[in-house]
């Protein structure tokens, strides 16, 4: 998880993640806002059990109301 500056994340929100979560400068994140990696794996014949997600990327200057679902 990197946070840049100035950065507001208010009350109840939640984050989950396998892998890197990016919130850029100047965001304000509204309470019981959900932030999750969509975590995945394969369903085919190549299933190993790993487990595949893809990067979060909040950008600068971004205003996330309540109860947002953050999804990659």
């Amino acid at each position: 998880l990197t946070i840049g500056d100035d950065v507001l994340i208010n009350a109840g929100v939640g984050i989950a993640a396998n892998i890197e979560v990016v919130i850029g400068n100047h965001v304000m994140i509204g309470p019981r806002t959900s932030i999750f990696d969509s975590a995945y794996h394969r369903i085919d014949s190549l299933d190993d059990g790993s487990e595949m997600a893809q990067r979060i990327t909040i950008q600068d200057n971004a205003w996330i109301g309540t109860g947002a679902l953050i999804l990659p």
